[in-house]
């Protein structure tokens, strides 16, 4: 099957940057990555120069960092092959996962999938709290939108990278997620799901979860940004 590139946005996740790098070598199955080293201020870039890198990882370095989403976009712009995507880089979920994606990519045909349709992996083992929050979101955006809507910031997401023209319209901070899953279903694309194990962070803390209070003000602007999506996009 065609070559799978797959942008990982790597932002103060010096820690975990060796593992993650372990993890990518064992995948050698038709897959290329792109690491962005998104504007972070720790000991990323120094992490990133001691470490030898297979031809099929590339390393990119975005100066500033202006969001989580920018950093997938300023990827995916170097992109040349049929499939894309992106997944996290803090070891939540090990890359092995990939290959699921790559075996449902493979089951499906290719006149069934055309360019409108899209492989996402759906979390599993996390945390009760966590869960509701997707609840919630999954929920509302389904009432608003009329359509079926479950984990929508689930990991990792691979699409047809001719299909990906609409990302120069989608934000840059971590309202990407949720704005790629709902335009995607606006213009009639559909996602295939595949099981996508979820674990607590080995290293370092999250950007932004520190607790329910951040999870609160999370929500908040996530639900702020579906319904502005439904009523003023």
């Amino acid at each position: 099957m065609s070559t799978i590139t797959i942008v990982i946005p790597c932002y103060n996740e010096a820690d975990s940057i060796p593992e993650l790098i372990k993890q990518l070598k064992k995948i050698k199955s038709n897959f290329k990555f792109i690491l962005v080293d998104n504007g972070s201020d720790d000991n990323t870039s120094s992490i990133f120069d001691k470490l030898s890198l297979p031809e099929n990882i590339e390393l990119l370095k975005k100066e500033t960092n202006t969001g989580y989403g920018a950093g997938i976009k300023y990827g995916i712009k170097r992109v040349k092959t049929k499939y894309c995507g992106w997944m996290h880089a803090d070891l939540q979920q090990n890359a092995n996962v990939l290959l699921r994606a790559k075996e449902l990519i493979e089951q499906t045909n290719e006149n069934e999938s055309g360019d409108y349709i899209a492989f996402k992996g759906l979390r599993t083992g996390r945390s009760s709290l966590d869960n509701l929050f997707t609840v919630s979101v999954a929920l509302l955006s389904t009432v608003l939108f009329f359509h079926r809507f479950w984990d929508i910031a689930g990991q990792p997401n691979i699409f047809k990278t001719s299909s990906l023209k609409f990302l120069d319209k989608s934000p840059d901070d971590h309202t990407f997620e949720f704005f790629v899953f709902i335009y995607f279903i606006k213009i009639s694309g559909t996602y295939k799901r595949f099981n996508a194990p979820f674990y607590k962070r080995k290293f370092g803390s999250s950007s932004w979860d520190s607790g329910l209070k951040s999870k609160l003000i999370h929500s908040k602007n996530i639900f702020k940004f579906i319904l502005n999506m439904r009523f003023n996009s």
